[in-house]
Order: C-alpha cells, then structure tokens, then sequence
C-alpha cells in the first residue's frame, strides 16, 4: 500500500512538473494604482496556491487559541496527582483464554 501511495505521488510530481514545464509563457498580474508584476504563469500559480493555503492556516488561528485556553482550564481546574478514575474499583480480570 506504501508503495502505491508513494506512486501515485511520484505521478503527481511529474504531472505537475510537465505542467510548469509546458506554462513557462509570462503573465501580467495587475495590482491597484498602476502597479504589475510579469512572472511565468507557472509560478503565479505557485504563489496563488501558497497565498490561499495560507489564508486557510490564518483562518484556524482563532480556533486553535480558543481550544488551547480551554485545554489549559480543564487541566487547572483538575487537582494534580489525580484521575477520573482514582478510587474506582478495578474490572475482574477475565479467564477467558
């Protein structure tokens, strides 16, 4: 199964590749006030690509914040040295075999 991920991964690559390959013709991106940056297309989409993953990563921040607070009230506001399970009684051993 590892072998077929890594293949598929290895197509992947190379499709890709090809594709940045065969896309070498420049592109003219326009920004506000007169301003433009000519690159490969290829490489526009790399940079549209990394932008927007990183828009999602920045999207997650929040969240992630607001779980470690909690995470951290839940570990103070159980005593140290103690468990859920501190005084129970433990399950009889099974003699099935």
């Amino acid at each position: 199964m590892k072998a077929f991920a890594w293949f598929l991964r290895g197509l992947l690559f190379v499709l890709l590749l090809v594709l940045a390959i065969k896309n070498v013709g420049e592109v003219e991106v326009r920004f506000f006030f007169d301003h433009h940056w000519r690159a490969p297309l290829s490489l526009v989409l790399l940079v549209a690509l990394a932008v927007g993953a990183a828009c999602g990563l920045l999207a997650t921040v929040p969240t992630l914040i607001r779980l470690r607070r909690r995470l951290t009230a839940l570990e103070k506001q159980r005593a140290p040295g103690s468990s859920e399970t501190a005084g129970m009684p433990l399950p009889p051993a099974s003699s099935e075999r």
